[in-house]
């Protein structure tokens, strides 16, 4: 012990009761807490960023298989389809037993596409083209008065399909094609 003016001092263990190892013990907890916080943030948002990304992958990649579909039917290509069903991408005009063959699972005749996205793909897209008739057929223009050449043209339903490497993106665009 020491004294100073008459004034007696005990040292300096004595005179602290741990305050500040509990205010300390208290900040880090709550860093803690936001650093636990702003992780699940980014990780949610690096999800975000790669679901958007694989997505725009095999959205790219059914467009460009739609545009290969289209050259294949377009005016000075001569398209062979068969009488029913479907062969190699191919496919008659559907009946009401079969109007939506892309949906079925056991259907196997779809054509892969050649588009190369650098093996980012689970497999090529794919495409299926349909023959659909006139458009007399499907949207009343056999009223029309004169016929229009636009009526008599041959459409085609395309229906294109892609995913990505790790199936968390797939996508199917459908589009109705009048050669011309």
């Amino acid at each position: 012990m020491r004294r100073f003016a008459g004034q007696t001092f005990r040292g300096p263990s004595a005179a602290q009761s741990g305050a500040a190892l509990v205010i300390a013990m208290v900040l880090m907890v709550v860093l803690s807490v936001l650093a636990s916080g702003s992780m699940r943030s980014v990780t949610l948002q690096e999800k975000m960023s790669t679901a958007t990304y694989d997505r725009a992958l095999a959205f790219q990649a059914v467009e460009a298989a739609l545009r290969e579909a289209e050259a294949l039917v377009a005016p000075g290509s001569a398209p062979v389809f068969p009488a029913n069903g479907c062969s190699n991408g191919f496919c008659a005009r559907p009946d009401s037993a079969d109007e939506e063959r892309w949906e079925d699972s056991s259907f196997n005749s779809w054509r892969n596409a050649t588009v190369a996205l650098g093996g980012q793909l689970a497999g090529a897209p794919r495409f299926i083209i349909e023959d659909m008739g006139t458009a007399a057929r499907w949207f009343g223009c056999d009223r029309a008065v004169p016929v229009s050449p636009y009526c008599l043209a041959p459409r085609y339903r395309i229906t294109a399909s892609s995913s990505d490497t790790a199936g968390r993106a797939s996508v199917i665009l459908q589009v109705t094609y009048v050669p011309g």
